[in-house]
């Protein structure tokens, strides 16, 4: 297995642009629209340095259960939710749940 060589200080700031990145786009994203943003901001964060970052940022990844279902990423910290998700969160649901009832919603 090859030995990541990211430096930790630039893996902590890939963390939390990627934790700012999915907050302000409501606590969940398309996998793939994370990554198309942060190779514009900046190239060598590639997809693989973010995926070893999602822990340290507090992100979780998820496919819904459909064929051919898109991945998402989405906070896992449930305080960081608010208004009908925090109601649902109190009610049961996981985040990960919302990810994936909210992927439906999102146009091809």
């Amino acid at each position: 297995m090859k030995e990541d060589r990211t430096d930790p200080v630039v893996r902590e700031a890939m963390a939390e642009w990627m934790h700012a990145a999915v907050h302000l786009n409501g606590n969940h994203m398309l996998t793939r629209e994370l990554f198309h943003q942060a190779e514009s901001k900046d190239r060598r964060w590639t997809p693989a340095k973010l995926r070893k970052a999602f822990s340290l940022a507090g992100l979780g990844q998820a496919k819904a259960a459909e064929r051919g279902s898109r991945s998402i990423v989405y906070l896992k910290d449930s305080s960081e939710y608010s208004g009908e998700e925090a109601e649902r969160l109190d009610m049961g649901s996981t985040p990960e749940t919302l990810a994936k009832e909210w992927v439906v919603t999102v146009p091809r």
